[in-house]
């Protein structure tokens, strides 16, 4: 192989092997990551036979779930596309049949300083802090140029007003490189002027927190969704060393992002920037943006590191448009909004049938859907594999795809060992994915194996300590371990930021029934019935609640309500087994638990150590229903911890008084 410059020109193209990013005549020729890295290998061989094998163990690896030559044929497709190339008449990339490919043009490296590809973003030249007389000139050379293009802008709206001020704020509009951040958040970006989308702030910070998370010398934790309050208390909260924060302002057909980077431990801005493009190029804007924020902290990066800053989802406005439109949606996560979520991220994919995340999130907005029992499995199971599919056919290295597969495999296919393979892959492919650490601490969950799940869950909290769901999960695992009181815990630091999370409420409430204190239980279950009225999940634990407290009378009433429902739409049959349980119906919910093993029911998979199903666990059938899910022994246990209550654990807690 030859042993090329980072900078290389064929033809009338010049690639950057490092970044994967090619050129012709200046300007970006667009080409995904998957096949700018094909490119690459058979630049890098000019006149060689690169066999389809080759490929397959460079590109591709073995625990990639896609059908190779498909892939592989749609990408060659790709790069001939990038390059006005042919396959019948080829100048630059030649097909040997049945054997694999060779690049026909010659390649010449490019040294620095030579012409290099122009608009590949490099780092800084100066690494040291400039003196008080640069900087103040930088400042005020900074300020010029953007008076000089935005003049009339500033003078008659109020945002941009702001932008400017932040820019002079204290003298400091420095854009030299940040000293000694090594742990980072990104807060929302404030976002101003007309037609601009709403969700596009929160977005960007996400998008831009997760290339720069990729990075192995930076940690990044994210910004807790909808927090409110004072920046500085938050960040102190999460353990960084600073927060990254951004203006956003159009005017016209042009977008402005002040980017300032401001230390945890003051208001002291250590580093200020714009980046400024057209309105047509804002899917650009997250790798424009994570690429000069790298080099400003001067983080060390390899050249993968570098290539995943400067990747690009999607050229195509629209389809970033919509899925910006998904992303607001789906964050809700109400039934409604999740298939709202879908809908988007599919226009997405319609727009720009090549966009790999959009699928992928087409795949993973469907798990909440199933999982919560929104809609039926014979319809989530199929529609979410087949994105998955399509997303890691367009882009193997993608970590979000990867999770998708994993999810369907597991728990609508209950292929338990390929689930864990791809959970793996997507946390290898990115071990700072704390919604990949989430469910792949579920998985490890219903398969009873506690302390690993621990060791997930404690991870994800980790990486992202504030966002709500994530917390609440912890609660869910202590609860599956049979440690109300630790369940408690965990969900009371998130009741803290969050009062109304429906979630928290239903798992404190399943914890308080643990020990026994049935009117506190009910109480946080109703509250959480307000916010989530249309969730069974909720609704069975009601029920259950409702038992516990003598009320059996309502109890029914629901259960009624509940089977009555089902004859006409989708209700879980998960939900109303163990309604009937809690009521004391036990063989009516063996019919309901054995209809939710056979269509698929993904939320059946925990029976293993859901605590509602206990007054049945030595019940003859109940190993015929772990069978049917394909899990091992029911994995509950009395808990080690002498000081959980044995009492409040006993299968029999969780009936009826007057079943007792």
């Amino acid at each position: 192989m030859v042993d090329l410059g980072r900078v290389v020109r064929f033809g009338t193209f010049e690639l950057d092997l490092d970044a994967g990013v090619l050129h012709r005549h200046g300007r970006r020729v667009p080409l995904q990551e998957q096949p700018a890295r094909i490119l690459g290998l058979l630049v890098r061989r000019p006149g060689e036979l690169v066999t389809r094998e080759e490929l397959r163990q460079l590109v591709w690896t073995d625990d990639t779930f896609v059908e190779f030559d498909a892939s592989l044929n749609a990408a060659i497709t790709k790069i001939r596309r990038a390059l006005g190339d042919s396959a019948s008449a080829p100048r630059f990339i030649e097909t040997v049949p049945k054997r694999g490919y060779r690049f026909l043009a010659d390649v010449q490296e490019l040294q620095p300083g030579s012409g290099s590809a122009p608009g590949a973003v490099a780092p800084p030249a100066a690494t040291a802090p400039p003196s008080a007389a640069s900087s103040d000139i930088e400042a005020r050379r900074s300020w010029t140029d953007l008076s000089r293009r935005y003049k009339a802008a500033l003078l008659g709206i109020v945002a941009a007003a702001v932008l400017g001020g932040w820019l002079l704020f204290a003298g400091s509009a420095r854009r030299s490189p940040a000293p000694l951040v090594r742990s980072l958040t990104v807060q929302p970006f404030e976002v101003h002027g007309e037609e601009v989308h709403p969700n596009l702030g929160s977005e960007l910070a996400v998008a831009i927190g997760r290339r720069l998370g990729r990075l192995q010398t930076l940690v990044v934790k994210p910004w807790p969704p909808g927090a409110a309050g004072d920046p500085r208390a938050l960040s102190r909260e999460l353990g960084v060393d600073a927060r990254l924060s951004g203006v956003a302002t159009r005017t016209g057909q042009q977008l402005a992002i002040a980017l300032r980077i401001v230390s945890t431990d003051g208001a002291r801005a250590l580093w200020e920037d714009v980046v400024d493009v057209p309105v047509s190029d804002l899917m650009w804007l997250e790798s424009q943006i994570a690429q000069r924020v790298g080099a400003a902290l001067n983080v060390p990066m390899s050249g993968k590191e570098r290539a995943a800053l400067a990747r690009h989802m999607t050229e195509n406005v629209d389809a970033y448009q919509w899925f910006l439109r998904g992303r607001l949606h789906f964050e809700r996560r109400t039934s409604r909004d999740l298939r709202e979520a879908i809908a988007a991220f599919e226009r997405a994919t319609a727009s720009d049938p090549s966009y790999a995340l959009a699928y992928a999130w087409v795949a993973n907005a469907y798990s909440p859907i199933s999982y919560f029992g929104f809609a039926p499995p014979w319809e989530t199971g199929p529609a979410q594999r087949a994105a998955a599919e399509k997303a890691l056919l367009l882009d193997a290295g993608l970590a979000e795809a990867h999770l998708g597969l994993a999810l369907v495999l597991g728990f609508h296919e209950r292929r338990w060992g390929d689930a864990e393979a791809a959970f793996r892959r997507a946390l290898e492919l990115d071990p700072n994915y704390a919604t990949g650490h989430h469910w792949y601490a579920l998985l490890l969950q219903t398969l009873g194996r506690f302390d690993e799940a621990l060791n997930e869950r404690r991870r994800a909290i980790e990486i992202d300590p504030l966002t709500p769901m994530l917390g609440v999960s912890l609660g869910g695992l202590y609860l599956a371990m049979r440690r109300p009181d630790q369940a408690i815990d965990a969900v009371e630091r998130t009741l803290e930021h969050y009062p109304h999370f429906w979630y928290a409420r239903l798992v404190r409430g399943q914890a308080l029934a643990q020990l026994g204190r049935h009117r506190e239980a009910l109480q946080d279950l109703l509250d959480a019935e307000r916010t989530a009225p249309d969730n069974f999940m909720v609704t069975s634990s009601v029920v259950a609640a409702l038992a516990a407290t003598g009320e059996a009378h309502e109890a029914r009433r629901r259960v009624a309500e509940a089977e009555r429902l089902a004859r006409s739409t989708f209700v879980p049959a998960v939900d109303l087994g163990l309604m009937r349980i809690a009521l004391g119906d036990i063989d009516v919910a063996f019919d309901w638990l054995r209809q939710s093993c056979d269509i698929r029911e993904p939320r059946l998979m925990g029976i293993g150590s859901h605590p509602g199903v206990d007054p049945i666990r030595k019940d003859p059938r109940f190993p015929e229903l772990l069978a049917c899910v394909g899990l091992p022994a029911s994995p509950w246990r009395a808990p080690a911890d002498p000081s959980v209550s044995t009492r409040a654990l006993r299968p029999e807690a969780g009936l009826p008084r007057a079943l007792r």
